[in-house]
């Protein structure tokens, strides 16, 4: 089953979702810190902080989550639009 993402979070990084963002389940939480915010040290760095957004949707972290922390991302966004 291929679970497309909410179109906001193409805008969202993993270690911002975890942090700022309401109800966010403690397993999802960890996921998000200790499976893709490692993945951002091989991404290039921008000169000033905030200026390259990795997007939890891109298909380079979205891979990495399971069907349920899919589903619970995108029902985060959703309620936050």
């Amino acid at each position: 089953m291929s679970i497309k993402p909410h179109p906001d979070l193409y805008y969202c990084q993993a270690d911002v979702i975890a942090e700022c963002w309401e109800d966010v389940p403690l397993d999802l939480y960890k996921v998000l810190w200790n499976t893709i915010v490692p993945l951002y040290d091989s991404e290039p760095k921008g000169e000033a902080p905030g200026e390259c957004i990795y997007g939890i949707a891109e298909h380079t972290y979205w891979k990495h989550l399971s069907t349920e922390h899919k589903l619970k991302l995108n029902q985060l966004a959703l309620d936050r639009s």
